[in-house]
């Protein structure tokens, strides 16, 4: 809420109406009330400003990371609300102000109850997949607070020094029998309807992504169905690659019949090596935000390609990572 007379941005602390206190946790943050909450205990971490400078709403040093964590842990495991979650909404990804701040509240969501497919683990900390859900989704896990925070960063990092940067939602969760659990989106659009006509024109937050819709009017809510939920959800992120898609969709292309064929004939050529397994690695480090020294020109294409909304582009794409393989 904008103070009387004020201008710019809302979450300045110069901007705020005198009688929304915050309660100051250090000289770099304040935590105050969510003024239009839409869950139980919803609350927002900012940063403060400072007369050198505004905090852009970015995750760009593991510190961040780790405040978040720290709070989390205070309310979920030592005061025991355990269903308190910290989460982030990066810009183009439905932040509601460019000014850097977490929010808190309660609620568990339905990604949660879907399974985990780890990856790595090292150590101490798991990283992995959300298995069975329709768009890709990071997951760090982990008790050491300092390692979880490196592990985070890593990743979400690796998405902003992508070409063009790929802007992300995190959700954090905590108990104490697992430690930290971070929830990573990748997001390809802001708004589903931008990406195809008849999706839902609302901007998907970390509740969209993590499977809720807020409605404010039976209007709106009439135009909701689990497909179209499901539809919007994969069109503002990326899907999750199955290897089962790419065996059983690209078995008889022209492609892997060309491989078949130099064998039998023979021919040595580097490219009847390369099989299932390494194809879908190379959609998901494409999709991760690798080959940027590539050109930004190539990887936007290649990406646009892999959002799947035609199967009948695969082959393309693949034969674009190819090239990237063996140039």
């Amino acid at each position: 809420v904008m103070a009387k007379g004020k201008s710019g941005c809302f979450l300045c602390q110069g901007n705020m109406p005198d009688d929304e206190r915050g309660i100051a946790l250090s000289d770099d943050w304040t935590i105050y009330p969510n003024v239009s909450p839409y869950e139980k205990g919803h609350f927002v971490l900012v940063r403060n400003e400072s007369f050198e400078k505004h905090p852009y709403q970015r995750i760009d040093d593991i510190d961040t990371v780790s405040m978040a964590l720290d709070i989390l842990w205070r309310l979920a495991v030592e005061e025991g609300v355990g269903d308190y979650k910290i989460s982030f909404n990066g810009v183009g990804a439905a932040a509601s102000s460019e000014h850097f701040h977490y929010q808190g509240f309660r609620i568990n969501l339905p990604v949660e109850r879907f399974g985990v497919e780890y990856l790595s683990r090292k150590e101490g900390v798991k990283v992995g997949v959300v298995s069975e859900y329709p768009v890709k989704v990071n997951v760090v896990e982990g008790v050491e607070k300092n390692k979880v925070a490196q592990e985070v960063f890593g990743v979400i990092n690796q998405l902003s020094l992508a070409c063009p940067p790929i802007t992300y939602n995190i959700l954090f969760s905590a108990n104490r029998e697992i430690g930290f659990k971070a929830y990573i989106y990748p997001r390809r659009s802001e708004t589903p309807s931008s990406v195809r006509e008849g999706l839902l024109n609302i901007k998907y937050g970390i509740m969209e992504m993590s499977g809720v819709s807020i409605v404010y009017s039976k209007e709106e809510a009439d135009k909701y169905s689990e497909k179209a939920m499901r539809e919007s959800l994969i069109a503002a992120g990326y899907p999750k690659v199955s290897s089962a898609i790419i065996s059983g969709r690209l078995a008889g292309s022209n492609i892997f019949t060309a491989f078949d064929k130099d064998q039998d004939d023979g021919d040595t050529h580097t490219s009847s090596s390369i099989g299932g397994q390494d194809i879908l690695k190379l959609i998901e480090d494409l999709m991760g935000g690798m080959y940027i020294e590539d050109g930004c020109s190539r990887l936007y294409a290649a990406r646009e390609l892999s959002y799947y909304c035609d199967l009948r582009a695969i082959p393309v794409f693949i034969e674009m990572l190819l090239e990237i393989y063996h140039s």
